[in-house]
């Protein structure tokens, strides 16, 4: 056992040390790309703050232009070219309180000159007089403004202030917003132009930035505006920029139009590119945005990180395989008792006692046998609660009846998903059909310990009801207390309807026999026996025709009755409850006979009866009722030129004793073996046989009453068979079939 514990724990190490090493170069590995993805993730998240604050400001300083614009001061100096003394107040009111804008002016479309213009600097506003106003006849928005419409806002490309081609000094980056000015007469005047400082705004930017990184901002004209190192530098001898070296040149390449943040590696450092777009339909600006790093330094810092964060997991490791080493020996002592028992079980069981190098090995081999077993098991299990859940609503809850689970057959029934079920109580399908003291008996079965059994009503998500046939289980721990409940129901919602349409239609039969046999009947008799009194008392006044009409009337009176009381006959076999019996079918079949004795003799008829099934249970009376009128229709039918023969056969196929009654009569045609068991339908006018068409109809109503079949088939080379089949059920134990009306 010593030797075991030895192999284990040298194998451990082995393969603790191999772990360590493939940690610290794939965490390393990881922790850099890691790093890379946070960095890139975190800029993506602060291109986007800078996006929405930029946008911000945007919007404000266009709010702002049309606002000026549309001040009465500047339309009358732009009418009457007269200047209003408020124009003033009203300028510096906004520069006081919004010091980003530094300058405000009017510039007439005639060559390009200003008409006015104001200038905030050093917390003061300054008008500039009229001998120090420009011509701007040569700058960029006073070409592209001309081609603007009088509701649009001209936003220029951000790039440095200049005052007569000549940079500001200091450099001041401007945003320029500008709108056109109509005269009284819609003629385009010139336009009203903001210049908004960005030097703050962008300088706010870097508050964002991490340590050793830096941010660029470049214009539409991919020119370089603004720099975090301040690398942009004026020149006051050639009053020109100076830009960082060449290499930014391939970022400038690198600029797209996407408005996603992208990363490139160029020349040793890191680069995420992203751009803003801002301004009219009309003209679309732009603005990029470059954040920058270099590579070394940044995988510098990510490994001293990293192997900082080491130290405590090798003092971890350490510790563990300190504690191992000494757990081993502890564990491997239960392990060799453990394995005497595997000894013991093999001897003892039909596989007989197996050799094996140590107690490991063999208790390996046991585990993997209960396994198997295991395994097996719980695919049993999957393949019932899966056939379960196919047919059946399966719900679980605790042991206060909260919803803890609940099958695919629930949620389509109900309506409601699964998560709308879980942690409510079944409340949440209550119909409120069932009274208080349906519950009470319900939770008292359930609560003490026992299985409850019933049928209830609920209501689905969309209000419709539905009957389940419930059977409810409650599971107890060893302490005998309830731990849940688990339910299996069945949707028997269509049998229950049929239920109810047959008690309907039950109700209606009933009704409707009462007003045959009272309603009907009685006034009919009355008339016949006063239509007869009639006839005796006015005999020897009447004549020959007149005794016609009530002749008539008195048969026509009797054909009416004879109707009603067949209509009578068929309603009572539909109403009628089966009384079940065993029956002896040869027994049953000479009593029919006996019945039917007096019309085959009067036809010189014969029978010849075959029986295979020698018991059945069911209602002795209605089967023989059946049986008769088949051989009493086989009479009517005869034919004139043979001699009636009749066979009664009763054999048993399937778990149903099959009656046929064949004869060789006159037949039927095709299209009528479908409709001889419809109500009022007769057939064999032909033949002129008289008949109600009620007698098969009831026939048919008494098999399927037993839950049979019933149909009709012609016989070569004539003659038809007649055949029904009910279920033989258990004879033996006479098993009921179910009540049936």
């Amino acid at each position: 056992m010593k030797s075991i514990g030895s192999k284990i724990f040298y194998k451990l190490i082995s393969i603790v040390l191999g772990l360590l090493l493939f940690f610290i170069v794939s965490q390393s590995y990881w922790s850099y790309k890691s790093k890379l993805q946070l960095y890139i993730g975190e800029w993506t998240k602060n291109s986007q703050i800078i996006e929405r604050v930029f946008n911000a400001r945007i919007k404000e300083l266009s709010n702002d232009t049309e606002f000026v614009a549309d001040l009465s001061e500047v339309q009358k100096l732009v009418d009457y070219e007269i200047e209003d003394k408020r124009l003033y107040e009203q300028f510096s009111k906004i520069m006081t309180a919004k010091e980003i804008y530094k300058q405000i002016r009017i510039v007439s479309f005639k060559k390009g000159r200003e008409v006015f213009r104001i200038n905030y600097s050093d917390g003061k506003v300054s008008r500039v007089k009229g001998s120090e106003l420009q011509q701007k006849e040569d700058e960029i928005y006073f070409k592209e403004l001309k081609s603007f419409s009088s509701s649009d806002v001209y936003l220029s490309p951000v790039n440095f202030n200049k005052e007569n081609n000549e940079f500001s000094r200091p450099l001041s980056l401007m945003l320029r917003s500008a709108k056109i000015l109509y005269t009284k007469s819609g003629t385009p005047y010139g336009f009203i132009v903001i210049n908004m400082s960005l030097h703050h705004l962008f300088h706010s930017f870097e508050t964002l930035l991490q340590k050793d990184q830096n941010v660029l901002f470049m214009n539409s004209l991919k020119e370089l505006v603004y720099d975090s190192n301040n690398r942009i530098t004026l020149d006051d001898k050639t009053n020109t920029l100076t830009v960082p070296p060449k290499e930014f040149l391939k970022l400038v390449q690198g600029l797209g139009k996407s408005k996603m943040v992208e990363f490139d590696e160029i020349e040793g450092m890191y680069y995420t590119f992203g751009s803003i777009e801002y301004g009219s339909t009309k003209l679309q600006q732009r603005i990029y945005v470059i954040s920058s790093m270099n590579k070394v330094i940044f995988f510098k810092k990510v490994l001293g990180e990293f192997f900082k964060d080491l130290l405590p997991i090798s003092i971890m490791f350490i510790i563990v395989v300190t504690i191992t080493y000494f757990t081993l020996r502890r564990v491997f002592r239960p392990i060799a008792k453990l394995g005497e028992l595997v000894s013991k079980y093999y001897s003892n069981s039909e596989i007989g006692a197996q050799k094996y190098d140590n107690e490991v090995e063999a208790i390996s081999d046991s585990l993997i046998q209960l396994s198997e077993k295991l395994i097996k098991s719980n695919q049993d299990l999957k393949f019932q609660k899966d056939a379960l859940d196919v047919s059946a609503i399966v719900a679980e809850t605790d042991s206060k009846g909260v919803i803890t689970y609940v099958n695919d057959k629930f949620c389509e029934v109900s309506g409601y998903e699964k998560h709308e079920l879980i942690g409510r109580t079944h409340r949440v399908v209550n119909s409120g059909f069932h009274s208080q003291s349906f519950f009470r008996d319900f939770w008292k079965t359930l609560n003490e310990g026992r299985v409850w059994s019933g049928v209830i009503k609920n209501r689905t998500k969309e209000g419709e009801y539905y009957w389940v046939d419930s059977t409810i289980v409650p599971f107890l721990d060893k302490n005998g207390q309830i731990v849940k409940f688990i339910s299996i129901r069945f949707d028997i919602t269509r049998e229950h309807q049929q239920k109810m349409k047959l008690t309907e239609a039950n109700s209606e039969l009933k009704k409707f026999n009462y007003i045959v046999s009272h309603d009907l009947r009685s006034p009919l008799v009355t008339i016949g026996g006063f239509s007869k009194v009639l006839r005796t008392e006015l005999k020897d006044i009447l004549n020959k025709k007149q005794d016609r009409f009530f002749e008539r009337i008195t048969y026509n009176i009797s054909v009416v009755d004879s109707l009603l009381c067949s209509l009578q006959d068929f309603s009572m076999a539909l109403l009628a409850n089966l009384k079940i019996e065993k029956i002896d079918t040869r027994e049953l079949l000479k009593e029919v006979l006996s019945q039917v004795e007096v019309e085959l003799v009067s036809v010189n008829g014969s029978v010849d009866i075959q029986i295979e099934c020698s018991y059945i249970t069911g209602d002795k009376t209605k089967i023989m009722q059946v049986l008769s009128n088949l051989i009493i229709n086989s009479i009517k039918y005869k034919s004139n030129e043979r001699k009636l023969r009749l066979i009664l056969r009763v054999t048993e196929e399937d778990g149903s004793c099959i009656f046929e009654v064949i004869d060789n009569g006159v037949g039927l045609e095709d299209d009528e073996l479908d409709i001889v068991f419809d109500i009022f339908k007769q057939v064999g006018d032909d033949y002129n046989i008289k008949g109600k068409g009620i007698g098969l109809a009831i026939c048919k109503e008494i098999v399927l009453a037993h839950h049979g079949e019933i149909w009709t088939s012609r016989c070569s080379p004539f003659g038809i068979c007649v055949t029904f089949k009910i279920p033989v059920v258990n004879a033996d134990s006479l098993t009921p079939l179910p009540e049936a009306s």
